[in-house]
């Protein structure tokens, strides 16, 4: 279920903010639109990561999954890491930028290319992004493992 509810979500997303690329509304909303959405689903995160790892846990301690349970585990870990890493590093600087620039420009879209606060701006969206696919794949990978190794104990 933890999976379905990740994936619907990031592929929700997807669906949703490709309109932004299309041009159908300003990307300034889309950057507030995502910050709204995201910011609670890895809040969420925090907390069901954690459970799901120590189930993942006990189920490999009581020889249910073997040791593909612990591989699940430590791809739960990382999964962790990366939202610790999205909201705590992250996500304020794509604010504290986002505010900088907003003052001096109106909105991101507005700086000039070459501006380092927008280049910064860009490089911290991309690891945003690039950290957000890594961390769809791990969590993927480790329900995968538990769903496939799971085994009834004789």
């Amino acid at each position: 279920m933890l999976l379905g509810l990740e994936l619907g979500t990031y592929l929700g997303a997807t669906v949703i903010f490709t309109g932004v690329d299309e041009g159908y509304f300003d990307t300034s909303v889309a950057g507030t639109l995502a910050g709204r959405f995201f910011q609670p689903v890895n809040i969420i995160g925090l907390f069901l990561l954690p459970a799901a790892s120590l189930v993942v846990s006990i189920w490999t301690r009581a020889g249910h999954l073997g040791k593909a349970g612990w591989v699940a585990f430590g791809f739960l870990q990382v999964s962790l890491l990366l939202i610790l890493v999205e909201l705590t590093v992250i996500t304020p600087g794509i604010s504290n930028l986002r505010e900088s620039l907003g003052a001096e420009f109106g909105t991101v879209g507005n700086a000039p290319d070459d501006h380092p606060d927008r280049q910064q701006f860009g490089m911290l969206h991309g690891f945003s992004m690039i950290r957000g696919l890594v961390q769809l794949v791990t969590t993927m990978v480790a329900f995968m493992l538990v769903s496939l190794t799971w085994r009834d104990r004789d």
